[in-house]
């Protein structure tokens, strides 16, 4: 929303040039998606599964510090404004024709949306072989994406290696070194890179079913929470005298997407609390990750260097 309100802001002309270059970047990226072996499938779930690329700043539906986010909830595949627009002030510094920013940022961006693509692949693949839906964040699950992230990159560096030298070198590009470094050790490294990045998440194959019924209860009482103040905050803006004040408010609070965010975030847990409390599910998921993570690393691992 916040998006759409600044380009409303934005004379004719500046609209409509921003409006340009997001369908540019769009296209783009659909286009190099078709282009890499590691990619052929992701782009092919997409068609099929009707996943949107929407670029966004609300903070209900990517967190502030990152790049891109799939939502199963939406299936949409959100990229951060604020990070794409740092990448495009910086390749305006350095004179770089406007025509090839959106395919330069479509590439430099590929990793990640092989990554959140990967994400809704999974998920899908729990769905249909295990006959329920897992929304809830996992190491073994960023982990089976992150594989993903070093190959959709390994390749997108070797069939264009220019937009990652020299002036075309962005600050975007600045964890891209470490994975590629871990990767070409051994799977291991790249996992001992990766868990740190989430101290909070769960490991379905390390937790015991009570251990991890924990960890579900304790994000079902933050949604509750969460859900709480949004109902209390609505309320109060119900009841402000001044039409004016009263409209403002309300606007805000619409624009934020609050209410509908932590109503569907709140339902999504409560279900997953209910498959969840079956111990069966549990080791139905545990069975799954080992296999998914065991298969892809015999795939995909690179030869120890």
């Amino acid at each position: 929303m916040r998006a759409l309100v600044l380009i409303l802001a934005l004379t004719p002309a500046r609209a409509q040039e921003e409006a340009s270059f997001r369908k540019a970047f769009y296209r783009e990226c659909v286009s190099a998606l078709g282009q890499l072996d590691s990619t052929k499938e992701h782009l092919s779930f997409v068609l099929k599964h009707g996943i949107d690329l929407q670029i966004s700043t609300s903070t209900a539906k990517i967190p502030a510090q990152a790049v891109g986010l799939y939502r199963d909830a939406d299936k949409k595949m959100y990229i951060n404004e604020d990070i794409l627009d740092k990448g495009r002030r910086e390749l305006y510094y350095r004179s770089v024709e406007d025509a090839e920013v959106p395919k330069i940022l479509a590439w430099k961006l590929l990793p990640t949306l092989g990554h959140e693509i990967r994400h809704a692949i999974t998920h899908e693949k729990i769905r249909r072989q295990l006959g329920f839906s897992f929304d809830m964040p996992s190491l073994e699950d960023e982990m089976i994406s992150f594989v993903d992230t070093v190959r959709v990159l390994e390749e997108a560096i070797q069939k264009n290696p220019d937009f990652w030298l020299g002036r075309l070198s962005l600050r975007i590009d600045g964890s891209d070194s470490a994975l590629l470094g871990a990767w070409k050790k051994n799977p291991t490294a790249l996992k001992q890179l990766v868990e740190p990045l989430y101290p909070i998440t769960p490991s379905v194959l390390d937790l015991t079913h009570a251990e991890f019924l924990a960890r579900v209860d304790a994000s079902v009482k933050e949604r509750r929470e969460t859900r709480a103040m949004v109902v209390k905050a609505q309320k109060l803006i119900t009841e402000l005298k001044d039409p004016a004040a009263r409209a403002r408010e309300q606007r805000l609070l619409d624009d934020s997407e609050a209410d509908q965010t932590s109503r569907v975030d709140l339902e999504r847990f409560e279900r997953l609390r209910g498959v969840m409390g079956d111990p069966a599910n549990y080791a139905k998921l545990k069975k799954f990750f080992k296999s998914q993570i065991q298969a892809l690393i015999r795939k995909t691992a690179p030869v120890p260097q």
